[in-house]
């Protein structure tokens, strides 16, 4: 899916029809006519497009003449029923950032809070024409989205020690 977002002065996020400067162009999932047409209007080369399309990508940076690439690895839940109980797992997956002239690009596999986050309009401070503070808005967010998951994480190994550890009493007294 191609979006393409733009703030104003007062930081409305608007949704754009077009590719102009200063946008934000987001592709979730892009098909390859979408890789190719943002390829053919923004200079940028379609392998940096698709890079974060390869579950098993490396996060990495790569500064190219006219772009560059900046892929990250964001943390996500993927969810599964195994016999008619939800399973938890948490993931990672590649996102991309590519800054190019007068724009920011952002492809991702599947859709992703992280980026959810900005489109809902819940980042403050947040303006499409200053690329820099919105790469590291995106890495702020990656981050407390990381610390978020670990402390769940932390709080669900600690019940189940705490299990374990009744369990084992429990076969003592036997």
């Amino acid at each position: 899916m191609l979006e393409i977002f733009k703030t104003t002065e007062s930081g409305e996020l608007l949704q754009l029809d077009k590719i102009e400067k200063d946008c934000w162009i987001s592709l979730t999932a892009p098909s390859p006519e979408e890789i190719e047409e943002v390829a053919r209007l923004t200079g940028v080369e379609t392998d940096a497009l698709r890079a974060a399309l390869d579950e098993e990508e490396r996060a990495r940076i790569e500064l190219e003449d006219n772009y560059h690439l900046i892929l990250v690895d964001s943390p996500e839940i993927e969810t599964e029923m195994v016999d008619e109980v939800e399973r938890k797992r948490y993931i990672t997956m590649p996102l991309a950032i590519i800054t190019a002239k007068d724009i920011v690009i952002t492809v991702t596999l599947r859709s992703t809070p992280i980026l959810q986050y900005f489109k809902t309009g819940r980042i403050r401070d947040f303006y499409t024409h200053k690329k820099t503070r919105f790469i590291l808005l995106v890495f702020y967010k990656v981050a407390t989205v990381y610390l978020q998951y670990l402390r769940v994480i932390n709080r669900e190994s600690e019940r189940l020690e705490d299990k374990l550890k009744e369990s084992q009493r429990n076969l003592e007294i036997m």
